[in-house]
This record gives structure tokens, sequence and C-alpha cells, in this order.
């Protein structure tokens, strides 16, 4: 059982079909992996949505947690070691890329959504 407090599995919904078409998943530790999509669907959309939703939400659990979150993934093509390293992950000895979170992107979002406000 995924521990609640440290996992998460986002998924890519077909609304015309209701179909899961991709899964993307952290898991304790935190090791980021694996990403799957549908073959009909795989295009650079739909990997980046899963991966986007990912990043976002660990980067909240490092914001809320008020500590820097290290992740991990090891991934197993290039479509999947590009989306770590657009995503800021870099690669160690063997294929492993690591990235740690710390809240900043999240915090610096909410920054400019109150500046925004304080205009308006």
């Amino acid at each position: 059982m995924l521990n609640p407090d440290w996992s998460k599995v986002v998924a890519a919904i077909d609304l015309n079909s209701s179909k899961v078409v991709g899964i993307m998943v952290a898991q304790m530790q935190i090791h980021v992996e694996p990403i799957w999509v549908k073959e009909d669907y795989r295009n650079k959309k739909v990997s980046n949505q899963l991966a986007d939703a990912l990043d976002g939400y660990l980067d909240g659990l490092a914001l809320s947690s008020g500590q820097p979150i290290g992740a991990w993934a090891n991934p197993s093509n290039l479509a999947a070691e590009r989306i770590c390293r657009l995503r800021g992950f870099q690669q160690c000895a063997n294929p492993v890329f690591t990235k740690t979170y710390t809240g900043d992107k999240l915090s610096q979002i909410v920054l400019e959504q109150e500046e925004k406000v304080k205009e308006d």
C-alpha cells in the first residue's frame, strides 16, 4: 500500500471514453517512476501534463513541510530521460537522476497571484 503522505498517482483520462490513458507515480523514497502512456496517446502533451502535475505536487509537499524533498528517477528510455531533464533532475553516476524540491516554484506562483489580486 502506498503511503498517502509520500505517494502520489496522477492519471491522464480520455474524457470522451472515460478511460485511463496514462499514469505517473511518485513513491516513498521519493522515486519518481513509472510513467506510462497508452500507445495511441504517446505524445509530448500527455506525458508533459503528467510530469508537470507530479512535479507540482512534490514541490507543494516541500513547501508545506518547510523542508527540501529529494527525489530520484531511473529513466528507462530517452523520452523518460527528457522528462527528467526538463524538470530539473540531474544525472548522477549510473542512469539515475535526482532532484531536490524546495517549494520555491509553488511559492513564487502564490506570490504572483497575491500581487495580481492587489493590483485588481
